[in-house]
């Protein structure tokens, strides 16, 4: 599926393009799967804890993690119950606004609402060291079949994630359609853009309260500006999906061109040694609300705000873009 992009690209028309495509996601559909989406019987689905069984068409699907809930939004169900976190939206995309939310304050979660709640499919995702996991899989497993998918440092993965959950609901061509729109839209980026990539770096970042945190092609938003065709700089060589740092750590950027930061970090522009930096001088830090995208939507609206730093690049503009602080439960990194 192509955009119908082809003259240059501007921010304006990337969103455009975006929104386009957020056009073939599902949007206010009733919390089921339609009748025909799925053969009769049961399917088979690979997860964390081997094969499972499931049926063919589940009415009652939960969501126990953020990158579930937008898959399952933007394939056009709405699940009867999610987690409360998630990422920042567009303007007229799916909402995950009127479901039943199934963890506490801590982020738990409420065993009796999810039964109570009475679901034939329960997916999620967690750690594959099973030191690290944290998902009652027994106690879930007594309740409805549950697929349990595997989480990433960063959330890298969200679209393996994506990919089992449209199996499991008999969507995989659906979002075969979502994934060729979305790639189709970054190789015209980096075709229009293709002068202004080579000619400059780029980081990502984030960060507060005394840390800074430095992003890899691996994670989420990096794999977006990858997709772009973006050069990183100081992540370069960085396997990991991030790397933490502290404040007096700033000069690792000081020979990045263009710096991504989350919406969430203004204050960063406060701190002396991120402020000194030659990328911030220069005017090159271009925030975006869409720092943690966990779908090809969601992943095309972040393309649209890397672009328009690349505008900015490209026209030799001084545009510093501190951006609006956006407060949002911050996600498992």
């Amino acid at each position: 599926m192509r955009t119908g992009i082809s003259a240059t690209m501007s921010r304006r028309q990337v969103m455009s393009a975006a929104i386009a495509l957020g056009a073939t996601l599902g949007r206010g559909h009733a919390p089921t799967i339609a009748q025909d989406a799925t053969p009769a019987g049961e399917r088979t689905v690979e997860t964390l804890h081997g094969p499972v069984t499931v049926p063919a068409n589940p009415q009652r699907l939960i969501s126990l993690n953020f990158p579930i809930t937008v898959a399952l939004l933007e394939l056009g169900i709405t699940p009867i119950g999610r987690t409360t976190y998630l990422p920042h939206f567009p303007e007229g995309h799916v909402s995950g606004d009127g479901i039943a939310l199934i963890d506490d304050a801590a982020g738990d979660l409420d065993l009796e609402k999810i039964v109570s709640l009475k679901p034939d499919l329960i997916i999620g995702d967690d750690w594959l060291d099973p030191e690290r996991q944290t998902t009652p899989y027994e106690e879930l497993t007594a309740i409805a079949p549950t697929l349990i998918f595997e989480w990433k440092m960063a959330g890298g993965n969200w679209d393996v994630e994506a990919a089992g959950t449209a199996e499991a609901i008999g969507k995989t061509a659906e979002l075969d359609a979502q994934r060729d729109a979305y790639l189709q839209l970054a190789a015209d980026v980096q075709a229009e853009h293709a002068d202004t990539l080579a000619a400059f770096t780029w980081d990502v970042i984030s960060g507060g309260s005394g840390n800074w945190f430095l992003y890899s092609a691996t994670s989420s938003h990096g794999k977006v500006a990858a997709t772009a065709g973006v050069t990183f700089n100081a992540a370069a060589d960085q396997t990991d999906g991030f790397l933490q740092c502290s404040y007096e750590q700033f000069d690792l950027l000081k020979d990045t061109d263009a710096i991504l930061m989350s919406a969430d970090s203004a204050e960063l522009m406060d701190v002396a040694t991120f402020a000194s930096l030659p990328a911030v001088q220069a005017g090159r830090v271009f925030t975006t609300e869409f720092f943690f995208p966990s779908s090809y939507g969601l992943s095309a609206a972040l393309l649209a705000d890397v672009v328009k730093g690349l505008d900015a690049l490209g026209g030799s503009r001084n545009v510093t873009d501190a951006g609006a602080v956006t407060s949002l439960t911050a996600p498992r990194r």
